[in-house]
């Protein structure tokens, strides 16, 4: 019986990668650190920290104290203009308070708690979310499943009573690897930048987010 729904965060409750991945590559061209392709890189940015990203991509070019105060900067950013960042994803609210109605929701993300947070709030979607797992509580980020694992004890659900929502082959394999089935949204705007996540993995794929309310 299903008693759960697990989201990602960003791109599947909002568009934030893109915007992410933008306001990093100024911010490191600040500093004199060019290298950095739109096009290019936002596969290996998708559900990563911003500071692995941008030490595997500009590598010895640049320290991890720079990194880190570029990601510190992006984060402040964030905060301060979330309408500039945070854009929802097309039917959200919709489906939130669809599936509100018959089930306990959680998210379960990578990204800092602060990032996660402001991006509830901006869109006032948080008081649909039973539990918020983020990257300061799961230890290891996705594909490990810790997230989802640290979601279902929340939730006190087990993984077969749950269904997660994803949107890349890495959030896919770490709600697959707790056990739960999974349910991909095809992100075309990851398509229009060179990134087209497997999503061959999920249990089913579905081109808009409000067709849950129609297989669920």
């Amino acid at each position: 019986m299903l008693k759960a729904i697990i989201f990602d965060c960003d791109g599947v409750i909002a568009e934030t990668e893109t915007e992410r991945l933008k306001l990093l590559k100024a911010l490191a061209e600040e500093k004199g650190h060019k290298g950095i392709d739109e096009k290019k890189h936002l596969k290996l940015l998708v559900g990563r920290k911003s500071v692995d990203f941008l030490r595997d991509v500009l590598g010895g070019k640049m320290s991890t104290e720079e990194a880190e105060e570029i990601a510190e900067k992006r984060r402040q950013h964030w905060e301060d203009s979330p309408k500039k960042f945070i854009k929802e994803i097309k039917g959200i609210k919709t489906v939130c308070l669809g599936l509100s109605k018959k089930y306990e929701m959680a998210v379960a993300s990578t990204a800092p708690r602060r990032m996660v947070e402001a991006t509830l709030k901006h869109l006032e979607l948080k008081s649909y979310f039973k539990v918020v797992i983020t990257g300061d509580e799961a230890e290891k980020a996705k594909p490990n499943p810790d997230a989802y694992l640290k979601a279902l004890k929340g939730l006190n659900v087990k993984s077969e009573e749950s269904i997660a929502i994803e949107d890349s082959d890495t959030g896919i394999a770490a709600a697959k690897a707790a056990g739960i089935r999974t349910v991909a949204l095809r992100n075309r705007l990851y398509e229009e930048y060179g990134y087209k996540p497997d999503l061959s993995k999920a249990d089913i794929i579905i081109e808009e987010l409000s067709d849950l309310l129609k297989i669920i």
